[in-house]
């Protein structure tokens, strides 16, 4: 048994969602059919130098903020 209030179907935030998640499904059946190899360009060592790196930004930003 499915319950469902198909009134809540006509809110327009509803029918956006709707919309948005039937264009997901359709970009992710475009993507699988059409799928690419993944190449990496940059070395774990770069990747995680600019995570570090915006982990410290981010970091000083929220002290400097609550310093205010």
């Amino acid at each position: 048994m499915v319950c469902d209030n198909y009134a809540s179907h006509n809110n327009a935030q509803i029918k956006i969602w709707l919309a948005r998640a039937s264009d997901i499904q359709t970009w992710i059946g475009t993507w699988n059919t059409n799928t690419l190899p993944c190449t990496w360009t940059n070395t774990a060592e770069k990747i995680l130098a600019t995570l570090a790196d915006y982990l410290h930004r981010i970091r000083n930003a929220d002290t400097n903020q609550s310093s205010d």
